[in-house]
């Protein structure tokens, strides 16, 4: 008897299809059905099925309009793997060396992986007390600067999927507790552009901190500035935070320069 390749129940090429679609996610802010549907030739109500697919693994969501999908959270993850954590770093060091020469403070730089931020470079001060922080450190991205930094830019259907359960772990007096609590305070965050951490994940040290968005708008990575809570005046956050905010702007187009040769 000869050898007969299984075809697909569905005759849509499935892996193939949803490769064009992430594709179209990288390049576009949103796409619509009707236009997936007919960039892969097939019925609205296959694309439909292609995307709602890619919603369950966290690789689409529907956009706040309804009308149309936008990247999910694993996709910009995989996204950020992507363009090359030893990438993103060598693109942003220069930036957290000029970032810790003006403040005087150490400037770190963190990517999001899962709920959880991993430090992936380290600038310190010039201070004789500072913060030393070593690369590859995680903690809950909830109680850190920079995590509340890149949580900010998900969309609130992904910071759900991130952080299922309403009560978040505390550490500190200050440590945010509860997904509501943290979702009021990235309202501010995103309308300051930048955030901040006092006191929540040590009693000994806070934190300012930016994101750092790649080409297409999703999180890649965050910037921040710690120093010692003996150091931090009343205003330190609307000090630095600007500063903060300038680096992370600087560094996402940086890497998109880079991406472009």
């Amino acid at each position: 008897m000869s050898e007969q390749r299984v075809q697909p129940r569905y005759p849509i090429e499935s892996v193939g299809n949803a490769l064009v679609a992430l594709d179209l996610l990288r390049l576009k802010p949103s796409i619509r059905v009707t236009d997936l549907a007919d960039r892969l030739s097939v019925a609205r109500s296959t694309a439909q099925r292609l995307m709602s697919s890619l919603v369950s693994h966290g690789l689409a969501i529907a956009d706040d309009a309804g009308q149309g999908y936008a990247a999910g959270a694993t996709l910009l993850r995989l996204g950020a793997l992507a363009l090359d954590r030893l990438t993103v770093r060598e693109v942003a060091h220069p930036s957290l060396v000029s970032l810790a020469r003006v403040t005087g403070e150490t400037c770190e730089l963190a990517v999001l992986d899962g709920a959880e931020v991993l430090l992936v470079d380290v600038v310190e001060g010039t201070h004789t007390l500072r913060v030393v922080d070593p690369v590859g450190s995680r903690a809950p991205a909830h109680l850190t600067a920079v995590g509340k930094a890149m949580l900010a830019s998900l969309p609130v259907a992904d910071l759900e999927r991130l952080l299922v359960e309403e009560d978040l772990e505390v550490r500190m007096l200050r440590s945010i507790g509860t997904r509501a609590e943290l979702v009021e305070q990235l309202v501010r965050v995103r309308a300051d552009g930048y955030a901040s951490a006092q006191m929540e994940l040590g009693d000994d040290y806070v934190g300012v901190a930016a994101p750092v968005l790649g080409p297409c708008g999703g999180i890649v990575a965050g910037v921040t500035v710690a120093l010692p809570v003996v150091r931090a005046t009343e205003d330190f956050a609307a000090t630095i935070g600007p500063m903060v905010a300038a680096a992370g702007r600087e560094i996402g187009r940086r890497l998109a320069d880079s991406l472009a040769e």
